[in-house]
């Protein structure tokens, strides 16, 4: 059996990150859940929704049990360890959660709501189709791709932490930057990578690009 060894300390209980983040003084926190490795496109995103509310980041990834063919634990780890010196100095602050994903969709993104709360996030960021398990055996996908962050907005004032939507973003080669892509003009080249090709690269060794990754 193969032993994962984790790297940074994961006993923070939801009452010693409260008291963390009171001691920075952070009164505003976006919360960023993900089960996968984060690259370059999850760091704009989460400094754009931070800066937009005048908040600070807590990266929240979740390392229990997740889905078939993700990306190992230790790896993820690095990753995330790796990514938070991408930060400005002092915006962000990594914490794991060791919690298996259910992949029950958008009551799993309202339950995720709730421990970010507990943990003193303000604001969430809920993906397209958040904790969807896939499709059904007629090739239909179980839910839609915003009824998690309808629902989690729907039960706003009961979970008492705004949903902030996941931007997509895309990279502008011309200008070397990351642009949300319903804001990129059209005809301006754009370059990405999608998770299975991510996945890929990581397993077999092939290279990944700098605009998408860091060195």
């Amino acid at each position: 059996m193969t032993v994962y060894y984790l790297l940074i300390d994961v006993t923070d209980t939801p009452a010693e990150l409260r008291a963390h983040f009171n001691k920075l003084a952070w009164r505003k926190v976006v919360a960023f859940q993900t089960r996968n490795p984060m690259h370059r496109a999850h760091r704009e995103l989460t400094v754009r929704a931070a800066r937009q509310r005048q908040a600070n980041v807590l990266i929240h990834p979740v390392v229990g049990l997740t889905k078939p063919g993700d990306v190992d634990h230790y790896t993820r780890v690095r990753v995330y360890e790796a990514i938070m010196a991408k930060y400005p100095n002092g915006m962000g602050h990594l914490a794991l959660l060791p919690l298996a994903m259910r992949m029950a969709g958008p009551r799993e993104a309202v339950w995720h709501a709730i421990i970010r709360k507990n943990f003193g996030a303000t604001h969430f960021i809920v993906g397209r189709d958040h904790a969807g398990p896939g499709k059904n055996s007629q090739g239909k996908d179980f839910y839609g791709p915003y009824d998690a962050q309808d629902l989690v907005t729907k039960y706003r004032d009961e979970l008492q932490i705004e949903m902030v939507p996941f931007q997509m973003m895309t990279y502008l080669p011309s200008t070397d930057e990351y642009q949300p892509v319903d804001e990129v003009p059209k005809g301006v080249q754009t370059l990405d990578i999608s998770g299975t090709e991510l996945r890929r690269r990581l397993k077999t060794g092939a290279p990944i690009p700098d605009w998408f990754s860091y060195e």
